[in-house]
């Protein structure tokens, strides 16, 4: 049997972070955690917010992963103790904020978009530019319906 240093150190030659791996989806803990598989008895945990860079969208993602899935993950961090891995799929792809144009939105401009959730005061508006923003509920009634 290994010890644990030796396991550490096997480990630590084979999963670094920032290493992309393929894991199984095990669990999916609403409202936010993922389990999955690893090697050498080690647990992955993936939150919902290493989902996308855009809460709206990991959101999405986080709904759609079921049990069984095999998903591409960055190892973040190796917690030897719990023998867990923190994992992130967002590190696999660009934030959004470099690769969308952002333009000034001045009170008056016209946007399309859809209202993808409604809370208390505001709405959650995602226009068709992939852009994300509260809108007050006030406003969501002035709103042109297409």
């Amino acid at each position: 049997m290994e010890s644990t240093e030796d396991l550490d150190i096997t480990y630590l030659k084979s999963y670094l972070p920032g290493q992309v791996i393929d894991v199984d989806v095990l669990e999916v803990i609403k409202p936010s955690q993922i389990i999955t598989n690893c090697v050498y008895g080690f647990t992955g945990r993936l939150s919902i917010l290493d989902l996308s860079w855009c809460l709206p969208e990991a959101q999405d993602q986080f709904e759609a992963i079921k049990v069984g899935d095999r998903i591409s993950c960055v190892i973040v961090d190796v917690d030897f103790d719990s023998k867990q891995i923190k994992l992130s799929k967002k590190h696999l792809e660009k934030q959004k904020s470099t690769i969308i144009k952002w333009t000034r939105i001045d009170r008056g401009d016209e946007l399309i978009g859809n209202i993808t959730e409604e809370y208390l005061e505001f709405d959650l508006l995602k226009t068709t530019e992939g852009h994300y923003g509260l809108l007050p509920k006030s406003y969501s009634t002035k709103i042109k319906k297409i």
